[in-house]
């Protein structure tokens, strides 16, 4: 895990990511941010046979609505949920990605299965209130579930295929990693993805979310959650 100060000259060698996180701070111009989402919990047990606890967290989306609904009519949906993980002593940050593309022509099966994939130490980095930045690692290699079928939309190109990936991955997240995202409310996030045939957003092997103004402080409560 590594924590970037809040001065943007860190990041001279990455220009854009400067862009994003000057774009991603407009989400917090508001003066008034949502209050944070109660714990809740799809698993919250001892396990029998390691004595481990387990603890998930149920999914918070990171994006409005609106901005999903629009996706959908124009064929180009990408959206984001998180939820937090405590696997005995290890912590996680897990984050569920919903993509798409579309294609002129039908997908092969090898483009599906390969459409999307996460190396296993793959960067995320968290963009806080303050400008700072939180860099977590992919605990594993995963790929996405992908399909395709006919692109129904209102403006689709007649043979248009509509390709929907979804991919869930992993962060392990030690302690000053927790404590930072617990501290300040999350406004932008950065991942390394690797892609295959569709594009879904992609730019030089990355990816970036802002996080909607009300759900800035999903991140921050979920992590709080496992305490």
């Amino acid at each position: 895990m590594a924590i970037f100060s809040g001065h943007l000259g860190v990041f001279s060698k990455m220009k854009d990511l400067i862009l994003f996180l000057a774009t991603a701070s407009i989400l917090l111009t508001s003066p008034v941010v949502a209050a944070a989402p109660e714990c809740k919990f799809t698993i919250n047990e001892i396990d029998p046979f390691t004595n481990d606890l387990m603890i998930t967290t149920e999914w918070e989306q990171l994006k409005s609505g609106l901005s999903e609904a629009v996706g959908l009519a124009f064929g180009d949906l990408s959206d984001i949920s998180a939820a937090a993980i405590r696997e005995g002593e290890q912590d996680y940050l897990a984050l569920k990605l919903k993509l798409s593309d579309t294609t002129a022509t039908r997908p092969s099966d090898d483009d599906l299965q390969y459409a999307v994939s996460v190396p296993e130490g793959a960067g995320l980095w968290v963009v806080l209130g303050d400008q700072t930045t939180v860099q977590l690692f992919a605990d594993k290699a995963v790929r996405g579930k992908t399909k395709a079928k006919r692109d129904g939309a209102i403006f689709a190109t007649e043979g248009r295929y509509l390709v929907k990936s979804t991919v869930i991955i992993r962060y392990a997240v030690d302690a000053a990693a927790r404590d930072a995202l617990t501290r300040q409310p999350a406004i932008g996030l950065r991942l390394n993805l690797r892609n295959r045939k569709f594009e879904f957003g992609y730019e030089r092997g990355h990816i970036d979310f802002g996080i909607h103004e009300k759900s800035v402080g999903d991140i921050s409560a979920i992590m709080g959650c496992l305490d």
